[in-house]
């Protein structure tokens, strides 16, 4: 059943994942589209520690579901929240330092693109961090509707505020969006596992990430994805 789950998200993902590029091709003129492209491949090399970022905490939690142990995974839930998004925000506010040269290489018409890049980075977190206790809690029911639910979503929001007039940046706040109700999707089903939660606190130290064993996951994914990504960087470029 699981499996199942998974599959039809991945599905379903796929079939809109292909159909938003080609609204956004259709939708947006070809100088547009090799910005919005460029910006899509900056956005996903950034995001590449939050995929190691959900293998580890995915291992956390499944550890303290087999102990039946909720009250950690309570107190963690909102602490993990809260670091990563300070360490989202200071990552952030580097890269509004040095927008004119992100906006210049990215060849935008304006640093309007780069903050609303970076608001859908910071954004991205919170979803993935509800994914990786969904997985980790083996609720892969929500984790598929969550999955399944962002792609339909992002066409939708990001097709009618290009109809609004606004561009590109009206492309990357529809997906800003999308990640935002994806994250109110999975927050419904965590909420109800984590408020009457059982168990002693006395480990909670525990669910701390190790990340010597994290450094060599992060450059592997890192790595990967600047392979696959940055060429559209490149050809927007030059």
């Amino acid at each position: 059943r699981a499996s199942l789950w998974l599959v039809a998200a991945n599905v379903v993902g796929g079939i809109f994942g292909y159909a938003y590029h080609m609204v956004m091709g259709r939708m947006l003129t070809p100088a547009e589209y090799g910005l919005f492209g460029a910006a899509i491949a900056v956005i996903s090399l950034l995001s590449a520690p939050l995929s190691t970022l959900m293998m580890i905490l995915s291992r956390r939690v499944s550890e303290y579901r087999a102990l039946d142990n909720f009250a950690v995974l309570k107190r963690s839930y909102w602490s993990v929240n809260v670091r990563v998004a300070i360490a989202a925000l200071i990552g952030i506010a580097v890269l509004t330092l040095f927008h004119r040269e992100l906006a210049d290489y990215l060849k935008a018409p304006s640093s309007a693109v780069v903050y609303v890049l970076a608001g859908v980075v910071l954004i991205s977190v919170f979803p993935v961090i509800n994914n990786a206790y969904l997985q980790g809690l083996q609720n892969f029911k929500w984790f598929a509707l969550s999955g399944g639910a962002a792609h339909p979503l992002r066409l939708v929001f990001s097709a009618a505020l290009i109809a609004m007039g606004l561009g590109v940046e009206g492309a990357l706040a529809g997906i800003a969006i999308s990640l935002l109700v994806a994250w109110m999707i999975t927050y419904a089903p965590l909420r109800a596992q984590l408020t009457h939660a059982t168990g002693s606190i006395a480990d909670v130290h525990r669910m701390d990430f190790s990340w010597r064993s994290a450094v060599p996951v992060l450059i592997a994914n890192v790595a990967f994805t600047a392979m696959t990504q940055l060429d559209m960087v490149l050809v927007n470029h030059y």
